[in-house]
């Protein structure tokens, strides 16, 4: 009987960069959509945890959740549509301390600049 189904060169010798995968299973769910959502923020915000760790526990990859963003910015810019939560002073419910200590503000920006075109290195 013969086991050579899948041809893996060096399997055994760099098995951990064979087997070196994130599998990501399907969303818990929620049962306080408003709860969870403030405590995934404040999680992100503390540092104990990631936007890569809060978008599997909603069975989503965190690259392709940052991507779409990127392109739903990209499109509203194009429509002349306001960017949602690039400025957090413009939240008329919460105060100016919040404002000053909120990590959503930096994360905001960097989905902005991160959905920017790439300019071409100057030579």
């Amino acid at each position: 009987m013969t086991f050579d189904l899948i041809e893996a060169p060096g399997f055994y010798d760099n098995k951990a960069l064979w087997t070196r995968c994130k599998w990501i299973g399907p969303g818990r769910g929620w049962i306080d959509p408003v709860k969870e959502a403030q405590a995934s923020k404040i999680r992100m915000e503390i540092g104990l945890s990631t936007l890569e760790d809060e978008c599997a526990i909603q069975g989503l990859d965190w690259e392709e959740v940052l991507e779409q963003r990127a392109r739903e910015q990209t499109k509203m810019q194009e429509l002349g549509l306001p960017l949602p939560c690039l400025d957090p002073s413009t939240n008329n419910n919460s105060s100016e301390a919040d404002n000053e200590n909120s990590g959503s503000r930096y994360f905001c920006e960097s989905l902005f600049w991160a959905s920017q075109p790439k300019q071409a290195a100057k030579t």
